[in-house]
């Protein structure tokens, strides 16, 4: 249902700029983090464990609803 909802794949690249922390702000609470791909290739599913966190250089994926940005660029709501 959620696909047909218009949910998406999302891939979120973290940096020194955009940390972790910003991320989890920035996504709503039906996001979810499925895993991430570490920068020598290693891909680590989610866990809840504060020393396997993502970090700068991680590319997170995660299932959600689309953002208001990926809405508009779609042609969703928003667009001209």
């Amino acid at each position: 249902r959620q696909l047909q909802a218009g949910w998406v794949f999302q891939a979120t690249k973290l940096s020194d700029a955009f940390s972790f922390d910003d991320y989890l702000e920035a996504q709503g609470e039906d996001t979810a983090l499925l895993f991430w791909k570490k920068e020598n290739g290693d891909f680590v599913f989610q866990q809840h464990r504060a020393e396997n966190l993502p970090a700068p250089g991680h590319i997170l994926i995660a299932f959600g609803p689309p953002s208001s940005e990926n809405r508009q660029t779609a042609g969703g709501p928003g667009k001209d």
